[in-house]
C-alpha cells in the first residue's frame, strides 16, 4: 500500500515549496519543489514524521527527486540539518539526489544541498537518473547493519 502526504494534507497556511513523500519498501521517495523557507521545512517534517516512524528501528533510505528553485532560508538550512541528524538516530542510512529539471541552476542545488547532508553527517549521492540513484541506495542498505532493538 502507497501512502502519499502532501502539504495540503498537513498544513493550513501558504509555504514555499512543494513535496510528495511515499514509501517503497526501506525506502521513503520524496519529490520536492523549491525554494524552501522554514514553514516548508517544518511542514516537510510534520507530513514525514511517521513514515519515518514505519521505518525506524532498522536501515532506511532517501530517494530524493527534485525540481524547483534551489533557494533555502538560513532556518530552513538549519532546520533540514536537524531534521536529518535527528531521521539518522532512527535508522536512516543515506541520501540520493536526483535533479528533474536539466538547468544551472542544478549547479546551485547541488552545493546546498551538500552543505545540508555534510552538516548532518549523512551520505549522499548526486545521481544522474533515477536508476542509479536506486542502485546507490541498495549498497547503502545492504552495507548497513540491521540494529537488534
Amino acid at each position: 500500500m502507497v501512502k502519499k502526504v502532501t502539504p495540503a494534507t498537513q498544513v493550513q497556511y501558504r509555504i514555499q515549496g512543494r513535496y510528495e513523500l511515499r514509501i517503497e519498501g526501506r525506502m521513503m521517495v520524496s519529490s520536492v519543489r523549491g525554494p524552501w523557507n522554514i514553514r516548508a521545512v517544518k511542514g516537510y517534517g510534520v507530513a514525514s514524521a511517521e513514515l519515518v516512524r514505519s521505518l525506524a528501528g532498522a536501515p532506511w533510505v532517501v530517494l530524493a527527486k527534485i525540481s524547483g528553485e534551489p533557494l533555502h532560508t538560513a532556518e530552513s538550512i538549519d532546520e533540514l540539518v536537524t531534521m536529518v541528524r535527528h531521521h539518522r538516530e532512527l535508522g536512516r542510512s543515506g541520501t540520493a539526489l536526483v535533479f528533474e529539471e536539466d538547468s544551472a541552476v542544478s549547479r546551485i542545488h547541488q552545493l546546498m544541498l551538500s552543505k545540508i547532508y555534510t552538516l548532518s553527517g549523512e551520505p549522499f549521492y548526486f545521481a544522474e537518473d533515477e536508476a542509479s540513484a536506486r542502485a546507490w541506495l541498495d549498497q547503502q542498505l545492504t552495507s548497513q547493519p540491521v540494529s537488534q532493538s
